[in-house]
């Protein structure tokens, strides 16, 4: 569990899995925030999976949440203000997102 972690103005905010096909599975993410980066969150590798992210706020990103790979991810609660993209879901699986507001985005993929 990854909890109370902020990050603001980075390219990728938070990252899992690699372009090499290292992967994480299971992992949790619990009030934290990606502010002002390009990618507020980037899932990569086929076998990035099972990713839970609760109350996540995610302000003044180019996109929100990017998944190139990754599958099974669970977004539940939280925010977004002035992103471009709030979640570019880019390959097929499992995606939920629940009670999630968005406020001034202007895509959701």
């Amino acid at each position: 569990m990854v909890a109370h972690v902020y990050v603001f103005g980075f390219r990728i905010g938070f990252s899992l899995g690699t372009a090499e096909n290292i992967a994480a599975s299971e992992v949790t993410f619990s009030n934290r925030a990606a502010i002002g980066c390009e990618v507020g969150m980037e899932l990569r590798a086929w076998n990035t999976l099972n990713i839970s992210l609760n109350m996540w706020p995610m302000n003044d990103c180019k996109i929100g949440v990017h998944t190139s790979e990754a599958t099974c991810v669970h977004a539940i609660g939280g925010s977004s203000t002035g992103n471009e993209i709030d979640f570019k879901l880019a390959v097929g699986g499992t995606f939920s997102i629940h009670n999630f507001r968005s406020e001034g985005v202007t895509q959701f993929l």
